[in-house]
């Protein structure tokens, strides 16, 4: 296909639009043109084919990145904005997070492909920040998916997200594989509006998936949603039940469940099993394997449960998290819970 043409606009698409300056977009906007102008028609050409014969969004970024239109085009920001170049070369380089995309639109005749050429957050999550929700930002009483909105992963205000947004970042941030994470964000479909959308603090409506006994949330004592605010000394309370005081057991946390219940109304099936499940959850996501134990190292708990934010160093798991993975450690619990009622540890 002959090329009489090429630009390049840069369009935010609607997860990226708040973290996209316009002066970003207006500095790649420049280089990417004065990159097309520059270009043979031969350049142009075999770019226009390795994009259309591309069979995803990376493919598709990888096309520019390995084109003769990439020097000039990293060239131009360097000079012109050195942070985009970052940008431009970690998408290149690294996994792209979906979930905060800066697309481009390549205008070629009458076609038109968007390809992805940067992100605000890639793997291993060096382009990470952690910024406290203000008091206008949506959240839930689930501490995995407020880290993820605290850390930019999600939206930050926890407005107006999808349940297929919701599944990506849980994907793409603790590598739960597809049953798992169906699993974990079926629930989310219960709340969606006629604009499939839905706000995180949707998910706080009590006795749907919300539910009392919480390890760092108050209950809901009648009210319409649970809370969503931690209970600081619920956290130091469940940190102090570490057996060695560094790390949360199984038998830690099947500790702390019980002693959650002892102070609550008692939870119905099959509330009671999610609340076993939730430990579950971030023991297979922030833990680690010790001996035939999984434990969660205490200054992880903290920043998971009591700021709701990414360990330091947290690294999501090698392998893919499976349900099997999950419904082991919670059937631990259960089994834990039951023993030391009985007497037995």
């Amino acid at each position: 296909m002959r090329v009489s043409a090429l630009f390049v606009l840069i369009v935010a698409s609607a997860a990226s639009a708040q973290s996209t300056s316009n002066g970003t977009n207006a500095c790649l906007t420049q280089c990417s043109q004065q990159a097309a102008q520059n270009s043979t028609t031969d350049v142009k050409e075999k770019l226009a084919k390795c994009i259309k014969d591309a069979s995803s969004l990376v493919g598709s970024a990888k096309c520019i990145c390995n084109s003769d239109i990439a020097p000039p085009f990293e060239s131009c920001l360097q000079q012109t904005c050195p942070n985009d170049k970052a940008s431009f070369d970690t998408a290149c380089s690294m996994t792209i997070c979906p979930s905060r995309l800066t697309l481009v639109t390549v205008y070629m005749d009458t076609a038109r492909v968007s390809i992805l050429v940067s992100s605000a957050v890639a793997f291993p999550w060096k382009a990470r920040s952690f910024l406290p929700p203000s008091d206008t930002d949506s959240r839930t009483p689930c501490p995995g998916l407020n880290v993820l909105a605290n850390e930019g992963v999600l939206p930050r205000d926890g407005l107006n997200v999808t349940p297929d947004l919701i599944k990506q970042a849980i994907k793409d941030t603790y590598n739960f594989d597809a049953n798992l994470t169906d699993f974990v964000a079926s629930g989310a479909v219960l709340f969606v509006r006629e604009d499939g959308t839905f706000d995180l603090h949707d998910l706080a409506k009590h006795g749907i998936i919300e539910h009392d006994a919480s390890l760092v949330h108050d209950d809901a004592d009648g009210a319409e949603f649970g809370s969503v605010i931690t209970n600081q000394t619920k956290v130091q309370a469940v940190a102090a039940l570490s057996s060695d005081g560094k790390v949360l057991s199984i038998h830690d946390f099947a500790l702390a469940r019980l002693a959650a219940e002892a102070q609550s109304p008692p939870l119905g099936d099959p509330i009671q099993g999610f609340a076993d499940m939730e430990p579950s959850l971030v023991l297979n996501a922030f833990g680690r394997t010790v001996g035939d134990d999984v434990v969660l190292d205490l200054d992880a708990f903290k920043s998971v449960y009591g700021e709701n934010r990414f360990p330091t160093g947290f690294v999501r798991k090698v392998q893919p998290v499976t349900f099997d993975d999950v419904q082991s450690v919670a059937d631990r619990i259960t089994a834990a819970k039951k023993e030391i009622t009985a007497g037995k540890r």
